[in-house]
């Protein structure tokens, strides 16, 4: 049976909302994971582009239950990810995230 949860949360309470929510659905991993967050914009958008606040919480939550989380994602319309992620997604560095594009393979 699938599972879909959705909530209004407030941004502070991030990590809490993901871990309680990983847990009501049942979720497992044992090696690598694969977040693709949809960031294509140098600088968060509402409604579209994702959260880095929301990314940061997920790579944090899913790092205590995964061998390794890493980010991947490719260029958008107008701006390579590589940029939009330098722009918008600092912690990458600050926590050592791997950071994929797509077209760079």
């Amino acid at each position: 049976m699938e599972k879909v949860i959705v909530s209004k949360v407030e941004e502070g309470h991030l990590v809490e909302f993901l871990k309680e929510n990983l847990q009501k659905i049942g979720f497992r991993c044992k090696g690598k994971i694969l977040v693709k967050p949809n960031i294509c914009a140098p600088k968060y958008i509402p409604g579209g582009v994702t959260s880095p606040k929301l990314v940061y919480s997920l790579v944090k939550v899913l790092r205590e239950r995964a061998k390794e989380v890493v980010v991947g994602e490719s260029d958008g319309y107008n701006y390579s990810c590589n940029f939009a992620f330098k722009k918008s997604m600092d912690f990458t560095k600050k926590y050592s995230l791997k950071f994929y594009n797509k077209l760079l393979y």
